[in-house]
């Protein structure tokens, strides 16, 4: 039944997390960290280049004076799109593919010398950014989409009008736009995900119930007495994870990688181990009442059929 989780599932589950996410970048600025203005996330990134990392996220961004970006990811995948700064003291991003296109925005905490956190509207933290000047790979010329160009009214203007005088002449100043304002849409299934990914790796006592974890890479990851409560963990690397106290009752795991987990103390009742990798795995105390075994490399496994 927790094979597929709706994005509804998943913007609870981010929700849940808000609080210790907050925490996260609470703690930053009580321990003396700056959280940017807008005119100071302007200054630092305009006509500069931001890399961006994430548990699933690798790729450099130029950023345009213009309002343009460009960003080349690790695995050499391109992508342009366009980024401002809104009045909540947030970078703004929207690129042409990535994320589906998608607008997301961002406040930045300087952390170090040109190194700064992103963290999304709820306080989850989204990236880890390290700026360098200017534009040192040449992304810009590498992924820029030349804007068009209309003339209609350069060439209007210097036509002369009947009567005498020029357009130019004869035309009011636009009166000025006050800044645009770009509200904050809700974090997608995509970053919900990921932001998940990231905070998995540290995060003792944290609810994660129903959250995708799929695939993850979680050596060594804390989540001692986490709630994993039908989390799907199949195929996830947890290999010498500490999960003592973890509830990971009716939790997916199938094909994922255990070995030497300390699962002591779980409750593991009608999770689905299929497959997975237990070897040396720690289970003292743990309840396995219907837990699914099929497959499973129980080789060196401690403390199994012990139930509570």
């Amino acid at each position: 039944m927790y094979a597929q989780l709706s994005s509804i599932c998943l913007l609870a589950t981010i929700a849940l997390l808000s609080g210790c996410a907050t925490g996260n970048q609470e703690r930053m600025l009580r321990e003396g960290k700056t959280q940017l203005t807008a005119e100071q996330i302007f200054q630092s990134v305009s006509g500069n280049t931001l890399h961006l990392k994430a548990i699933d996220f690798n790729a450099r961004v130029h950023f345009l004076d213009s309002g343009r970006m460009a960003g080349r990811s690790s695995g050499n995948s391109h992508d342009t799109g366009t980024w401002d700064v809104n009045s909540d003291n947030q970078l703004c991003l929207k690129f042409d593919t990535w994320y589906y296109g998608d607008e997301r925005c961002y406040s930045m905490v300087e952390t170090g010398a040109d190194i700064y956190a992103l963290f999304t509207s709820n306080g989850a933290r989204a990236y880890t950014a390290t700026a360098a000047e200017g534009d040192p790979e040449k992304l810009a010329t590498a992924g820029r989409k030349k804007d068009k160009a209309y003339l209609r009214a350069k060439m209007a203007d210097g036509r002369p009008k009947a009567g005498g005088g020029s357009a130019a002449a004869e035309t009011e100043p636009a009166p000025a736009q006050p800044p645009r304002v770009i509200p904050s849409p809700p974090p997608s299934p995509e970053e919900v995900r990921h932001t998940l990914a990231y905070m998995a790796k540290n995060c003792p006592n944290c609810n994660l119930a129903g959250a995708d974890l799929k695939g993850v890479d979680l050596i060594t990851a804390n989540l001692a007495g986490a709630n994993l409560a039908g989390a799907d963990l199949s195929r996830a690397n947890l290999r010498r994870a500490n999960l003592a106290g973890a509830n990971l009752a009716g939790a997916i795991l199938v094909n994922a990688n255990l070995l030497e987990a300390n699962l002591a103390n779980c409750n593991m009742s009608n999770a689905d181990l299929s497959g997975a990798s237990l070897i040396k795995a720690n289970l003292t105390g743990a309840m396995t009442e219907g837990v699914r075994l099929e497959g499973a490399q129980l080789d060196g496994v401690v403390g199994l059929g012990r139930q509570r």
